[in-house]
C-alpha cells in the first residue's frame, strides 16, 4: 500500500490504533527524515482533530499509547519531533482526564448546569449568551460562574467564542441534545417573538408600554405593577423595571439594553377589570399581538416621563 495514503489514514483519523501502530513502525523502521516527518505531521493532525471534535471514547488511551511508544523511539535520535510528540502526548493524556471526571453526563447533574443549557437553548436566532448575562439571569457570582462555564466548556456541552470585546458561550451539539433529552418542551424563543430593523442596528432593548387598571387600590396596584415586572422579564429574558408616567392609566416597564432601536408591546388601552384578565391581555399581547416600533435614540427614559411617539415598523 502507497505510504502515502497511509499516513493520510491517520492525519484524517480513518485508521484503528492497531493500522495506525503498523504504518507507523514501518515509517520509524525506515528510518528516513522524509518518513519521520511525515510521521509525526499525520500525528499532529489527528491530535488538532481529536481536540476539535471533543473526543473522550475509551480509544483514546490506544492513541496515547501510540503517541507515547513513537515518542520514546525517536527520543536517542536527538530529533526535535521527539519532544513534539511529547507534547501531543500530554494533550492526549489532559483529554483522558477530562473525560474520567467531567463526562457530560456527570457535568449535567451539577448545580446551575442544565439552568444554562436552557439558558442558551431558549436564547433563539442568536444562539450565544455573553458571561454577564448568563450570571445576570442565574444570579451567580462571577467566580461561581466561571468554574461552572469551565467545566460546562471541558465537558464538551458548550463553547466559547469571542463576541465583540467579550466572550460569549453557545450550545455544542451534545450540549443541545442533553438539555432537548432533559427537557423536551421549548420555551417560546427570541426567534419567535417580533424583530425589528433599526438600519444596521438590531434591537438589544426594550419598552413595553402596558395599560393598567389604575383603580384597583394601591396595595393592590402596586402588587399587580410587580408582578407585571415579573412577567416581561421572563417574556423578554432581561430584567425590567417600573416606571410611571404622565398619562394616566399606564405604566412603562423598561428592560434597558445596549441599541437606539426599542420595541414596544401595547396591551389593549381599555383592559378589563381584574388582575386575571389583564394578565390574559398582557399575554396575549405579549405573545400574539405584538408590534415592533422603532424609538428615538435621544429619547432617554425617565421615572415620569411618558415614552415618545413611534412609528411601527414590518416585522422581518
Amino acid at each position: 500500500m502507497n505510504a502515502l495514503l497511509d499516513f493520510d489514514k491517520i492525519a484524517l483519523g480513518d485508521a484503528k490504533p492497531a493500522e495506525a501502530r503498523a504504518i507507523l513502525r514501518a515509517a520509524l523502521e525506515q528510518g528516513s527524515t522524509e518518513a519521520i516527518q511525515r510521521a509525526y505531521t499525520a500525528l499532529r493532525s489527528w491530535v488538532w482533530k481529536t481536540l476539535d471534535g471533543r473526543r473522550r471514547d475509551d480509544e483514546l488511551h490506544d492513541w496515547f499509547d501510540i503517541l507515547k511508544a513513537t515518542q520514546a523511539r525517536l527520543e536517542h535520535t536527538g530529533r526535535v519531533e521527539a519532544e513534539r510528540l511529547r507534547v501531543l502526548q500530554e494533550l492526549i493524556d489532559e483529554s483522558i482526564a477530562v473525560a474520567q471526571v467531567r463526562s457530560a453526563e456527570a457535568v449535567i447533574r451539577r448545580p446551575h448546569v442544565m439552568d444554562i443549557l436552557l439558558q442558551l437553548r431558549n436564547n433563539g436566532s442568536e444562539g450565544r449568551m455573553g458571561r454577564d448575562r448568563i450570571g445576570a439571569r442565574l444570579n451567580l457570582r462571577q467566580a461561581n460562574l466561571s468554574r461552572i462555564l469551565g467545566m460546562m466548556v471541558a465537558a464538551g456541552l458548550i463553547e466559547r467564542e469571542p463576541y465583540g470585546k467579550y466572550a460569549a458561550f453557545r450550545l455544542t451539539r451534545t450540549g443541545m441534545a442533553e438539555v432537548n433529552k432533559a427537557h423536551p418542551e421549548r420555551e417560546p424563543a427570541l426567534a419567535d417573538k417580533p424583530r425589528i430593523r433599526s438600519g444596521a442596528t438590531r434591537a438589544l432593548s426594550y419598552r413595553i408600554n402596558l395599560a393598567t387598571n389604575l383603580g384597583t387600590p394601591a396595595a393592590a396596584e402596586m402588587a399587580q405593577q410587580r408582578d407585571v415586572a415579573q412577567r416581561v422579564t421572563r417574556f423578554l429574558q432581561r430584567p425590567a423595571e417600573i416606571h410611571n408616567t404622565t398619562d394616566p392609566g399606564r405604566l412603562l416597564v423598561a428592560a434597558g439594553g445596549r441599541s437606539d432601536a426599542s420595541a414596544e408591546w401595547v396591551v389593549p388601552a381599555s383592559p378589563p377589570p381584574g388582575v386575571g384578565e389583564f394578565h390574559t391581555a398582557l399575554d396575549r399581547a405579549c405573545s400574539m399581538n405584538s408590534l415592533a416600533y422603532p424609538v428615538n435614540a435621544a429619547a432617554t427614559v425617565k421615572k415620569g416621563v411618558a415614552a415618545p411617539p413611534s412609528r411601527r415598523l414590518d416585522h422581518e
